[in-house]
């Protein structure tokens, strides 16, 4: 399952070789998936361990059952979503300097709170 991470908690490294053939496979199968090569390797050998465990799944589908216009919608997600957190970084450096009206900052807060909560709903992790 391919899920948003953490990086600052994935502090533990699993090293593994491959042969030539076996990682031109894996990079194939990750270009195919719009992966990093890494995050396909994580993906399938967590997808590999829940199953071999008897363990659900995570909510989010994995990577493999994605179809493009899933994909594409979500990097257009996570576009938006990096460009508003550039925005609200800006926005809180110039509020430091008091610079902004905050007041004139709560329905711009509840609009992206109401984005955010649509967003979780479409994706599933939301009831």
């Amino acid at each position: 399952m391919i899920a948003p991470l953490h990086y600052s908690s994935m502090a533990h490294r699993i090293v593994t070789r491959f042969t030539a053939a076996d990682a031109a496979l894996v990079a194939s199968a990750a270009a195919v998936a719009h992966v990093a090569t890494s995050a396909f390797v994580r993906g399938a050998t967590l997808d590999a361990a829940r199953d071999r465990l008897g363990r659900p799944a995570s909510t989010l589908p994995s990577v493999r059952t994605l179809a493009d216009d899933d994909r594409r919608a979500i990097l257009a997600a996570q576009l938006e979503l990096r460009a508003i957190g550039r925005n609200l970084n800006q926005l809180t450096r110039l509020a430091h300097r008091g610079q902004v009206d905050l007041a004139q900052l709560g329905p711009i807060v509840a609009d992206l709170s109401a984005g955010v909560e649509e967003l979780a709903v479409q994706l599933g992790t939301r009831p």
